[in-house]
């Protein structure tokens, strides 16, 4: 139970402001929170807003809202103000980025986010703390809404009392605590095989295998041992749900004991389960496509561009692959299937003549995402500035036919209008934050299957818990360990970058492949704070 801290009365006669869900933590909530429906309160006005409150929120099942927000990031809450000492030393913060965008000052702090638009005035009141100062002292000290401002800024990180390296420390602790001995697990990846009838030149896959694909099927004994012990993993952890993804080489290559899966699992009664599949397509035909269907299974296809384009890089046998995957797309559409995405790897081979006339296609089967990723693991010889270009006119022209088109590199971008203080994650993806464990054809144990690693001390489930090599893996991810990031403009954003791209530069010592990807997630970054300076103009 939720402990008042202020009397509703007396909140109702205090200042308020409204505020971000993301700044609100630790805060006197102005406001009851209600969960619609059916109508369930879970902070009371005068009640302080936790950590576990946010994470709450943010895991709002879809179809509810908060206050009326279906979009929990869209939340925004009334608090009471706070009394500023006036005596507290503050000083500008070295991790403040405030950067002139088009005329306009955008600010956000490199570590914990909290992005906004400041003008002029504010931007003079800040550089006034260059060094510390009690809040008294500065010349601004007086003017009309200045300790207001004051608080706004020190919600904001922008104006600090200590070092915020600090907070991220203690957080950090807790976090591997958390992810360590595999206690975050929640998904587990099953690599149905490594076979494939494509042959493409930058497959992920042969690159985890160091170019030699087994050529194996995972085997119905090995999987379903697995299964089992994941089973029983989440239920110890007390969770409801299961988080299933068949991945390959081509998974349907294998697709009995992928059937076999999904109905062994669908008997379970006390979980539900939900599964992913990374497909080509070209092997879908009415039957697999209605199963698909039938078992809710979330599709996304990969596709490289249009026709000419695509026939380039994905052949089936000495042809291209379009027709086949288009027929596989057409049976997804026509089974109502829960397919709404598609992923197209950007490389040399398709750079010039990817284009958004792509669109067309997809509207026409109903896919609203597209995701375009450069290539984790090989360098594209075109600039930074022409890849940042290429992927976001795409983008732009994508949305006017209601498709969304992401990628890896506009993490960065979104994570700062988050916040690690509540999402408190201190890696780029899961298999960073050390949520998913791979299981590949030949019995090994992996974290993210396209990792060119393997747990060499894991041969069944259980053994995560007291894996070396999958604990390390977690620390050497977590950003407050990374040296290169140290001081970086997105150091708290990005978090790292893609733990594929990572492994594969250290193991083969191609540093400058992850210089690359780096300069990669900070040009997205100012490219998407401009779009959005635009957009609100």
């Amino acid at each position: 139970m939720n402990k008042q801290i202020t009397l509703p009365r007396k909140v109702f006669f205090s200042g308020k402001k409204k505020i971000s869900i993301f700044e609100a933590g630790g805060k006197i909530i102005a406001e009851t929170l209600t969960i619609s429906p059916p109508g369930v309160p879970i902070v009371l006005m005068g009640e302080k807003l936790t950590p576990s409150h946010i994470k709450q929120i943010m895991n709002l099942p879809e179809g509810l809202s908060i206050n009326g927000y279906f979009n929990p990031k869209d939340v925004k809450v009334s608090v009471l103000r706070e009394r500023v000492n006036s005596n507290l030393k503050l000083k500008k913060s070295d991790n403040l980025i405030i950067k002139k965008y088009d005329g306009v000052f955008f600010a956000y702090n490199s570590l914990l986010g909290f992005p906004s638009i400041l003008d002029k005035k504010t931007v003079e009141i800040i550089s006034d703390f260059k060094a510390y100062k009690r809040i008294v002292e500065s010349k601004f000290n007086g003017h009309n809404g200045y300790n207001e401002l004051i608080e706004d800024l020190m919600d904001r990180y922008y104006l600090v009392s200590g070092d915020e390296r600090e907070i991220l420390k203690r957080r950090s602790k807790k976090y591997l605590h958390e992810c360590l001995d595999g206690k975050g697990i929640d998904s587990l990846y099953l690599v149905l095989t490594d076979l494939c009838n494509f042959r493409c030149p930058y497959c992920l896959p042969r690159v985890a295998n160091e170019g030699n694909l087994k050529k194996e099927l995972l085997t119905e004994k090995d999987a379903f041992k697995v299964v089992d012990e994941y089973i029983s993993f989440i239920r110890k952890r007390g969770l409801k749900e299961g988080k299933i993804s068949f991945r390959g080489g081509e998974p349907l290559l294998n697709f009995a004991l992928l059937g076999e899966i999904v109905h062994y699992t669908e008997k379970i009664k006390d979980l539900r389960f939900k599964y992913t599949i990374i497909t080509n397509a070209s092997l879908i035909d009415t039957e697999i496509a209605q199963f698909l269907a039938k078992h809710k299974i979330k599709v996304t296809v990969s596709i490289d561009g249009q026709e000419m384009v695509h026939n380039k890089t994905r052949k089936l046998g000495s042809k291209g692959s379009f027709g086949a995957v288009k027929k596989g797309i057409q049976e997804l559409t026509k089974a109502e299937a829960n397919f709404h995405s598609v992923y197209t790897t950007l490389t040399d081979y398709n750079f010039r003549d990817l284009s958004p006339n792509l669109t067309g296609f997809l509207k026409q089967n109903q896919i609203k995402s597209w995701v375009i990723e450069p290539d984790l693991t090989n360098e594209i010889s075109f600039s930074t500035e022409e890849i940042v270009k290429k992927i976001l006119s795409i983008k732009k022209y994508a949305k006017r036919f209601g498709i969304e088109v992401s990628g890896y590199w506009e993490y960065p971008y979104k994570r700062m209008f988050s916040s690690i203080l509540y999402d408190q994650k201190f890696g780029f993806c899961k298999t960073a934050c050390g949520e998913l464990i791979s299981l590949k054809p030949n019995g090994e144990f992996t974290t993210c299957n396209y990792m060119p690693i393997t747990l060499d001390d894991v041969s069944s489930f259980s053994e995560v818990k007291n894996s070396k090599a999958f604990n390390n893996m977690v620390k050497e991810r977590c950003f407050t360990r990374l040296d290169n990031c140290r001081g970086c403009d997105i150091e708290g954003h990005c978090r790292g970058g893609c733990t594929i791209t990572y492994f594969e530069a250290r193991k083969k010592g191609k540093k400058h492949l992850l210089e690359n990807r780096c300069r990669l997630y900070r040009k997205f970054t100012e490219e998407l704070i401009r779009e959005k300076i635009r957009d609100i103009s």
